[in-house]
């Protein structure tokens, strides 16, 4: 994926896919050139890190579920979580959702983090089958919960609270005001125009 690292519509980077065979890549740059012209504080221009992918199990959020079994992962968090505050809003639902559900962070395929809206029909405009998930570019790799997304090598100490000992953002990119930029494509043909979604 190539993105031009300014705005576009709905203050989102152009993104432009290209299929490639690896085996055809047969140099790789050791200075990558640097963009001609960024966002204004750079946030679409990442910093240089290193991948470590790992697969994790992820499920959907529970507005995607059917509602006896949402409700019924909502009563299991309930006993999970007991010292939750009654008042916060769906307490049992918010278990599930930062221990299982919709893995935080930068990823291929998985589910889409649903956050400004509920998730809706995404059809491909040429062919009209349903769009799916490619990529997720997060403003961070983890989220709220206890924790169980962080990686083990960045947790503190079993000995103190869990904690942080690097950034949430390794690669410092910002969507929006922290949010999550989607990429989805039709499972029909690459050449069928992608859909961008920030959430």
């Amino acid at each position: 994926m190539l993105w031009c690292p300014i705005d576009h519509e709905e203050g989102l980077p152009a993104a432009h896919l290209v299929w490639r065979d690896s085996s055809t890549v047969n140099q790789l740059l050791t200075d990558p050139p640097e963009p001609a012209d960024v966002e204004h504080y750079g946030n679409y221009v990442p910093e240089p890190c290193i991948l470590h992918p790992e697969v994790v199990c992820e499920y959907p959020a529970p507005h995607e579920l059917p509602k006896e079994l949402a409700q019924r992962l909502y009563d299991w968090g309930h006993r999970q979580w007991p010292e939750e505050d009654p008042e916060e809003l769906n307490p049992g639902s918010a278990y599930y959702q930062y221990e299982h559900a919709v893995a935080p962070g930068w990823k291929v395929g998985g589910w889409g983090p649903w956050s400004f809206c509920d998730p809706w029909p995404m059809n491909c405009e040429i062919c009209n089958a349903k769009y799916q998930p490619l990529l997720t570019i997060s403003s961070g790799e983890w989220d709220g919960g206890s924790g169980s997304w962080i990686p083990l090598e960045d947790r503190e100490a079993p000995s103190g609270p869990i904690g942080l000992r690097k950034p949430s953002d390794p690669p410092m990119v910002t969507i929006g005001r922290g949010y999550n930029m989607q990429i989805y494509i039709c499972p029909t043909s690459f050449d069928h125009p992608h859909l961008e979604n920030m959430q």
